[in-house]
């Protein structure tokens, strides 16, 4: 949440970094579908909960526009 352009992905991906988590982004894509979402939700909650691994999932807001 703020204004378009200030690096808020970008410190979320060093902030990632540092910590030593994961990270995983969703695409930003028209053709992007819903089955591959849940797919990548699948992931992360497998790597998450079952392998312990600290993980952040990004969504940016130019992927919910779709």
């Amino acid at each position: 949440i703020g204004t378009d352009g200030c690096g808020k992905q970008t410190c979320a991906t060093l902030a990632c970094y540092v910590a030593e988590h994961k990270l995983y982004r969703v695409p930003v894509s028209r053709n992007y579908a819903y089955t591959e979402f849940k797919e990548v939700l699948k992931k992360v909650f497998l790597q998450t909960g079952l392998e312990g691994n600290a993980t952040v999932l990004m969504v940016s807001n130019l992927s919910l526009e779709h």
